[in-house]
């Protein structure tokens, strides 16, 4: 056989299925791959989006695994508390006061349903549902959420522009402005309400390829498996009711029938047995050769149980959710600490989309503030809500408590005393704010200094003669 080389000089076997790629070919073992490329917004146009959105909203109503895989999905990616950290102790307090003020769900939402926390975690549940979800800012200071299936092409004609699913977009494929809807009369159909411009809407959802106008639903991937796994449980249960119904088999060793078995004659001896399980046991005189058995069988099986169980766990990586949540006794505790510790690496770049949006809100309203006269504010921090590059506030994940607290302290005051780490990492990582922590310590020992009753710890305490003795980051 001829033999060619290579650029790098390597021999090579000139026969050509040596030199292609296996994915590349097509063949009979399995269905093949289809080599059409297209957007991914003609993939999953609207019609078939409100297909996927009915599909998982049937589901959740119905399917109690799906509805806490949602709920834990939000639990770790949209629990947050504000921290401002301005250096200026006076406004740190104004704008929390303030923050807590128009967070409230009668200055938040403008259907007064939906505080700050409870809006940013239904928005985050509609995302993962229905791929995205608008947030629509109001002069009124308010917000207004606008449900996936609401945008939508406005008629053919009335507004020119590349429009792609609801979306208005610039020929790079920037958002420009959105076709909002209203459902019709009894929520059914839609009417055309109004276009927004992008600076007015904030479309929260999630996007897997640069080109994508509207964010796709991670549960796509999923919701047949969950959908079978419905039915799978549905099927099981009416097996499971069947065999509830226990029936008592009579086999005998005869060449004639055994007649209607409660048919009993005045003068006859009976053609059958009679028996009657409700008076409690039973004692069978059963004929030599007859015999009885009860028909059972095992439901659900061992077998089906297992796959009943792998198709949960594969269904749950469509939100990375690992399978020792869902069952508990499933792994031990080093086990269960390994799979929280890569789902909590998971929820770093969901938390940051979570978080664009927070952010985009509290500048847009922290500057209506500003012009209503609201809130005052020092100059450095103005420039900074108008330039939006380093600002004073932070929103903190909610941390986990320590697993095992004694260990896990003395570690992490070995790793802080070594140089690896900071009292306020630690508590950022524990959802512990560390500068309240300390003006709580401070007011604690001045209180107790004052009382002549002061608290003695192993370490060190505060200074309390100090205004400020929380360092700053």
């Amino acid at each position: 056989m001829e033999t060619v080389v290579d650029v790098c000089g390597v021999g090579l076997d000139s026969e050509p299925a040596k030199l292609e790629y296996d994915a590349a070919k097509g063949g009979n073992k399995r269905r093949p791959f289809s080599p059409v490329l297209r957007h991914e917004d003609t993939v999953l146009p609207i019609h078939k989006r409100r297909t996927v959105s009915g599909g998982v909203r049937g589901l959740r109503r119905n399917l109690s695994i799906l509805d806490w895989a949602i709920r834990r999905h939000l639990d770790y990616t949209t629990q947050f508390h504000l921290q401002s950290q301005s250096g200026n102790d006076a406004f740190d307090e104004l704008f929390e006061q303030w923050f807590h003020g128009v967070s409230q769900p009668e200055s938040f939402d403008v259907r007064g349903r939906f505080g700050f926390d409870e809006y940013l975690r239904t928005l985050e549940a509609c995302a993962v549902i229905d791929g995205d979800c608008g947030s629509m800012k109001l002069a009124s200071g308010h917000v207004q959420a606008i449900e996936s299936d609401l945008i939508k092409n406005p008629a053919d004609g009335v507004y020119r522009g590349r429009w792609i699913n609801g979306v208005r977009v610039s020929n790079s494929g920037r958002h420009l402005a959105y076709a909002i809807h209203n459902r019709g009369a009894g929520g059914n159909g839609y009417e055309f309400n109004r276009i927004v411009t992008n600076s007015r809407l904030f479309l929260h959802g999630y996007y897997s390829r640069f080109d994508q106008i509207r964010g796709i639903s991670p549960l796509v991937s999923a919701v047949n498996d969950f959908q079978d796994i419905y039915e799978g449980k549905e099927l099981a249960f009416a097996k499971m009711k069947v065999n509830q119904l226990f029936a008592l088999a009579f086999y005998r060793d005869a060449d004639e029938s055994a007649g209607d078995l409660s048919s009993q004659g005045d003068d006859e001896e009976p053609s059958g047995y009679d028996v009657n399980f409700g008076a409690g046991p039973a004692l069978l005189d059963m004929e030599p050769g007859d015999r009885a058995e009860f028909l059972e069988s095992d439901s659900p099986g061992v077998n089906t149980q297992e796959f009943l169980q792998l198709v949960i766990q594969i269904a749950l990586k469509a939100l990375d959710i690992p399978f020792s949540f869902f069952n508990e006794s499933f792994t031990n505790f080093f086990g269960s600490k390994s799979a929280w510790l890569h789902y909590e690496r998971s929820c770093v770049n969901k938390r940051a989309r979570n978080l664009r949006w927070a952010y985009d809100w509290m500048l847009w309203r922290f500057r209506l503030a500003l012009i209503r006269g609201e809130i005052t504010a020092p100059a450095s921090i103005i420039r900074e809500a108008y330039q939006g590059r380093k600002l004073w506030f932070e929103f903190v994940p909610v941390g986990m408590p320590w697993w095992d607290p004694s260990k896990e302290i003395k570690a992490d005051i070995m790793a802080i005393q070594a140089g690896l780490n900071s009292p306020q990492r630690v508590c950022r990582q524990h959802g512990i704010d560390f500068y309240e922590i300390q003006k709580q310590r401070k007011k604690a020992f001045e209180y107790s200094e004052k009382l002549g009753v002061p608290i003695v710890l192993e370490g060190n305490s505060p200074d309390v003669t100090s205004d400020d003795p929380e360092g700053r980051e």
